[in-house]
């Protein structure tokens, strides 16, 4: 991990009032906070989020990201390129468009033009780990946007229902192609700009055998 990108989860601050160093939350190890009123602010968030994760998938998601890092880093120059450029679209397209409202989100899902049926399927909906798959592709890093990416994977998968991951997917694909709630990321064909587009790849990848999904 870059500890450059490392700040608070709360006020995203790298450093505590004092100039203390962050402290890290001491059952995750995965989040990082400037303060102890921050770290109890964010408690019943983070808890539903990522410290219910164990160990041993957190060692899994490691293993799985160094692997795809190997893969990337012995690419040749021209795909590395092109990596890089997705990424950076990826991260500015994130970086200028916040996730949307509950209420905005819902509204989408019930009455936006989509090809998957999101609207007869809203039950499934997480706002809070949507939201977090969003701003994975945020992360400066390509290693903690993979991460993130799986995490998240990983507490859809909690209740083995494929069909929630699905819309989860899905939901994130349409919300940057349909035009519903960013329509000016279409490009003048009327199609999605492809390092954006290309997100949605990202996660179908990094998800996979996070059970039941299979890329």
């Amino acid at each position: 991990m870059n500890m450059a990108d490392i700040t608070c989860e709360v006020c995203h601050q790298p450093n505590g009032a004092n100039g203390e160093p962050l402290q890290t939350c001491g059952r995750c190890h995965g989040v990082w906070y400037c303060s102890i009123e921050h770290q109890t602010q964010d408690w019943r968030r983070h808890k539903l989020l990522s410290c219910n994760l164990n160990t041993a998938t957190e060692a899994e998601i490691d293993e799985f990201v160094q692997r795809r890092f190997h893969i990337y880093e012995t690419a040749d120059p021209e795909t590395k390129e092109c990596a890089e450029i997705e990424r950076r679209g990826v991260r500015e397209f994130v970086e200028n468009h916040p996730f949307p409202s509950e209420l905005r989100l819902r509204h989408f899902i019930r009455n936006g033009q989509h090809n998957y049926e999101l609207n007869s399927q809203e039950y499934h909906l997480n706002y809070l780990l949507a939201k977090r798959l969003w701003n994975a592709g945020g992360k400066a890093s390509e290693a903690e946007r993979m991460k993130e990416i799986r995490r998240t994977g990983y507490l859809l998968a909690k209740t083995k229902s494929l069909k929630k991951m699905q819309f989860h997917y899905y939901l994130i694909q349409h919300l940057i192609c349909g035009g519903g709630v960013f329509p000016e990321v279409r490009n003048t064909y009327g199609l999605p700009v492809a390092p954006v587009f290309s997100y949605a790849g990202s996660i179908e990848h990094t998800w996979d055998r996070v059970a039941p999904w299979i890329a």
